[in-house]
């Protein structure tokens, strides 16, 4: 579970889905945590997101990959001197997997001390900071130093409520890559999505509340009718007030 800026654990579940018939399985996964301290209202927090690293591994030909769905706090809420320390938990769990490929390919851990990575890595998602800032906050890390942007083509790639409009991206390792930017250029499209999203959850919940209303209404008619005709109370609620 993740621990909302409320300092409150909530449930939620972290993953990558993979198309049937793509023709990957999963070799192993890592599992880690981004972590930062925060404050709500005047008192200190501390915010959590899980995050999750994937060995996969191409059937066809036995060609492997670590991918990784990203999703990092607002660049606001975390100072950039403590940037590359709130990174760690997305770092170990791409190494924790490297070092497993590297294993099952007969060789040694999978990165030296400067966390050299031996199989091409794909971290892709909401980075919520612009792509050329992230890359410049993180430019004196030697694991970082490996990777290179892979900006979508077409525009923005976030909806503007977002905290950055460029935000979502891809950090890649190995390998090539490319991405573009899917749907309209101003998130039309997605907003209609959305809305009928909305929709069709909003008309249970309006069902649900209507039902409990109508159970409260007929629980206040039972007990009207339990009075005797002299409008005392009902005998059960006598004998409990005395």
């Amino acid at each position: 579970n993740d621990v909302d800026g409320r300092g409150v654990e909530v449930e939620s579940s972290t993953g990558l889905l993979l198309r049937p018939g793509s023709g990957l399985r999963v070799l192993h996964k890592e599992l880690g945590t981004l972590a930062l301290r925060s404050r709500f209202m005047g008192r200190p927090v501390r915010v959590a997101r899980q995050v999750v690293a994937a060995l996969l591994e191409r059937e066809a030909d036995g060609q492997r990959a670590i991918f990784c769905s990203v999703h990092l706090h607002p660049e606001g809420q975390v100072q950039h001197r403590y940037y590359k320390k709130y990174l760690q938990g997305l770092e170990d769990v791409v190494k924790g997997a490297a070092a497993v490929a590297a294993a099952a390919a007969g060789g040694d851990k999978g990165d030296d001390e400067s966390g050299s990575l031996g199989v091409p890595v794909f971290l892709g998602g909401d980075f919520n900071i612009d792509p050329h800032k992230f890359q410049a906050l993180t430019c004196h890390s030697p694991f970082w130093r490996q990777f290179a942007l892979c900006l979508p083509a077409g525009g923005d790639s976030a909806h503007r409520c977002n905290p950055c409009a460029r935000g979502d991206f891809a950090m890649v390792a190995g390998g090539s890559w490319e991405g573009r930017s899917l749907g309209s250029a101003d998130f039309g499209e997605f907003e209609r999505y959305a809305q009928r999203v909305t929709r069709s959850v909003a008309h249970p919940l309006r069902l649900r509340q209507a039902g409990l209303q109508h159970e409260r209404f007929d629980h206040a008619a039972a007990e009207v009718q339990d009075l005797d005709p002299a409008g005392g109370r009902p005998e059960a609620s006598a004998e409990a007030e005395a």
